[in-house]
């Protein structure tokens, strides 16, 4: 119950997270505070709770929920300039949580699991917009990351310092507590439905990072 508690959070968080979108002047692209959740869902939840989470998010947004940035939801959200940011979610997640879930975890592996994880997400982002665009890799770098460094080693601070906390505070916060795919398996089947999930990519490339 406690695992599928904690996915939905972190689905409500993602979600949130979208709606909190601040223009950058010099590129399309908005900075949200989704990644902070995708980050805390990996280290929180563990890899594959985590991963999870974030993957019924994107299926929830591709299935219309307005869930995106805007409030905007759809499949064509994810197959747009940006998608791919969105699309390598549950796979940042699952990065963070698989790093940090050792029973030996110190400040400076959880700080390098997190660092991963925003490679991870700049890594699909840049991949679709170049796909997408074929623009030079300046001009990639100037629309698909520069921009976002500043406020995304921002959110990765508040996401390690949230799970530092967490750990000194909760019993069931120690380094290693991530939830295996059999611990997922058995708490799904008691609460039922888990839902649907989805982060999305607008096709105009006005969608939240």
């Amino acid at each position: 119950m406690k695992t599928l508690l904690g996915v939905l959070f972190f689905i409500a968080g993602t979600a949130a997270g979208a709606s909190v979108a601040l223009p950058v002047p010099w590129t399309p692209v908005p900075l949200t505070l989704q990644a902070l959740f995708v980050f805390l869902a990996g280290a929180v939840l563990g890899p594959w709770a985590g991963g999870t989470a974030l993957a019924l998010y994107l299926v929830l947004g591709a299935l219309g929920a307005p869930v995106f940035s805007g409030g905007n939801g759809g499949f064509e959200w994810l197959m747009g300039p940006t998608g791919g940011y969105l699309i390598v979610y549950p796979a940042a997640a699952f990065a963070v949580g698989l790093m940090t879930q050792s029973s030996t975890s110190t400040l400076r592996r959880d700080l390098g699991a997190l660092l991963v994880g925003l490679v991870v997400l700049y890594a699909g982002g840049a991949s679709q917009l170049w796909l997408l665009t074929g623009i030079a890799a300046s001009q990639l770098l100037a629309l698909g990351v520069l921009p976002f460094i500043a406020g995304d080693l921002l959110k990765l601070l508040a996401a390690l310092a949230m799970l530092r906390a967490w750990r000194a505070l909760s019993p069931s916060g120690q380094a290693g507590a991530g939830l295996s795919p059999a611990t997922l398996s058995s708490s799904s089947a008691v609460g039922g439905e888990t839902s649907d999930l989805a982060a999305t990519a607008p096709t105009s490339m006005e969608q939240p990072r």
